[in-house]
């Protein structure tokens, strides 16, 4: 079964939007003078376009984490599929930090169907994959001058490393118990 890369339920956030606040259109729509509704003409910044595709890494990896979990033994399960929903609760942070920035949602693209390979090499793209996106949080926190963005996505690096680790630490588990690497 392929997880759902969706993360952001745009009919909800749509009616929420419309009981909060009717009066103003949703999604950065803007009311031409003829009457008729059409986007805003807007250029994304160089931070928006890297929050944006830190959004689809990240929907990337929630998605790969649980191809992942679906071909994994079962104790390495529960630790992949607690990590997809840390991943998920992260893109979420994400586009939320991006609509603070921008004052507009982002829909996450839906990932390419993932490539069928033995769940330990897909551990490993996990991992990698993981190591570059707390990377790249870090990164883009040093670069905002918006000090409670920045201080998001600080936090969101420093997350992105503890699940790295415990990427790591399961890996290794699963080498080492698979192969009897151990056995003296």
């Amino acid at each position: 079964m392929e997880p759902s890369a969706l993360v952001y339920d745009t009919a909800a956030a749509a009616e929420i939007w419309r009981r909060v606040a009717p009066a103003i259109p949703a999604y950065g729509a803007g009311v031409c003078p003829a009457g008729a509704t059409c986007p805003l003409p807007r250029r994304e910044t160089d931070g928006e376009a890297a929050l944006g595709s830190l959004i689809a890494d990240g929907a990337a990896l929630y998605a790969a984490c649980r191809r992942c979990a679906a071909r994994s033994p079962h104790g390495a399960r529960r630790v992949l599929e607690q990590l997809a929903r840390e991943q998920q609760r992260t893109v979420r942070s994400l586009l939320a930090a991006y609509f603070l920035l921008t004052g507009r949602w982002r829909q996450p693209p839906v990932p390419a169907a993932g490539l069928q390979e033995p769940w330990l090499t897909a551990l490993r793209r996990v991992f990698l994959a993981e190591s570059v996106l707390q990377r790249d949080c870090a990164a883009l926190a040093e670069q905002l001058e918006n000090g409670c963005l920045r201080q998001l996505l600080a936090a969101e690096a420093e997350r992105a490393a503890a699940r790295g680790k415990s990427l790591a630490a399961l890996l290794e588990n699963s080498l080492t118990t698979a192969n009897n690497l151990l056995k003296w």
